[in-house]
């Protein structure tokens, strides 16, 4: 596979070679500016820190509620742990393929697994997602209906992750370590971008057509059941619902704007890759620009629920208050540890050291008297 990716980028040198003024085509022009390369870091770390503690804290509060066997908790802790997944993961592997573009440090297995893991967890929030809403429209049109069991709720997570782990296996199966970094290498360029349509059919377009309607339903129903009743007991039950539907309805749109961009990007650069070589290159500069910024922003999405959650459910700022605090705490404590041992340290050097000075001056006397 790598003589054959040898054999068609040289094919595509040759090419560019022939039909370019500028001669060949040379991979340094994709290089980033340090100021560029220290942008993207400090996003990234932010990306991180910012989406490990809010889902942790999000975590902890479902966890924690006395309702946390209802249906809507157990997908919510499912769409946390694919957000915390990609919070950890996603800008790890991106780091390094900033700052070490050509050494990749996670090994064979770490570029089977990590490369991967913006499919995987991409892929499993849209479907969460899908299972929130179609939860949602069930509690909309069936009030009174009883509670879906443990069971079926757990089936439903796990149908999700095998969904999202079995569209996923086959970038994995197809990941490469070499010399010049971990990529993924197929077949054919018809072969990558049969897959990458794929991987967008089934994360953007028919997830997003079902949370459409189901959304569209569970508001019309929900305006419909206000304007008919005027029992108040029934008018705070809808209100209620109301108030759940929008949180999620915004957690909807916030995942189609910051994802879908990428999403389109990724599916222009793979179809220009694969049947319009010389566009490519080209426009490699813009495309690579937009590929870097719209990613970013997708990252993002791991990072926006947990502010809002907490715009409607306060105890979340607690729980990342809490969780923001015991880590200042332990990074205090370990300061603290390694300037105890220092100032142990240089204790024992300047008790030390008169020691050394008097045993130097006696040996000296002695080879002296000697």
């Amino acid at each position: 596979m790598l003589k054959k990716m040898e054999n068609f980028t040289n094919k595509i040198n040759e090419t560019i070679g022939k039909n370019n003024s500028g001669g060949e085509f040379y991979v340094d022009e994709l290089i980033l500016k340090p100021f560029a390369k220290t942008t993207i870091v400090v996003l990234y770390s932010l990306i991180s820190i910012i989406g490990v503690i809010g889902n942790i804290a999000i975590i902890h509060m479902f966890l924690n509620k006395k309702n946390r066997n209802s249906t809507s908790v157990t997908f919510i802790l499912s769409l946390a742990v694919s957000d915390l997944l990609a919070s950890i993961f996603i800008p790890l592997v991106m780091i390094n393929d900033i700052v070490s573009p050509d050494l990749y440090v996670f090994g064979i297995v770490g570029c089977k697994v990590l490369p991967s893991m913006s499919i995987l967890t991409t892929l499993a929030s849209a479907w969460n997602l899908v299972l929130i809403s179609v939860d949602r429209l069930r509690v909309i049109y069936f009030p009174f209906s009883a509670m879906i069991s443990k069971w079926k709720r757990m089936c439903g997570v796990a149908l999700v992750w095998t969904i999202a782990l079995t569209i996923t296996s086959p970038m994995s199966y197809h990941l490469i370590l070499s010399s010049q970094g971990c990529w993924d290498v197929w077949n054919s360029p018809q072969d990558r971008f049969l897959y990458i349509t794929l991987f967008e059919i089934s994360t953007c377009l028919i997830p997003i057509v079902i949370l459409i309607i189901a959304y569209a339903m569970s508001a019309r129903k929900l305006i419909k059941s206000q304007l008919e009743t005027e029992n108040h007991t029934i008018l705070v039950r809808l209100k209620q619902n109301q108030k759940i539907t929008k949180m999620f309805a915004l957690i909807v749109v916030i995942f189609v704007l910051l994802t879908t961009p990428y999403l389109v990007i990724l599916f222009t650069i793979t179809y220009y890759a694969t049947y319009d070589i010389m566009t490519y290159y080209n426009n490699i500069k813009v495309l690579q620009a937009l590929n870097y910024g719209l990613f970013i922003l997708s990252a993002f999405n791991s990072t926006v629920n947990c502010f809002v959650y907490a715009k409607f459910h306060g105890t979340i700022v607690k729980g990342m208050s809490r969780v923001s605090l015991r880590v200042s705490r332990w990074s205090t404590s370990i300061r603290k540890d390694s300037t105890t041992m220092t100032h142990f340290g240089l204790k024992r050097l300047e008790s030390a050291t008169p020691l050394t000075e008097i045993d130097c001056e006696n040996n000296n006397e002695q080879n002296e008297s000697l």
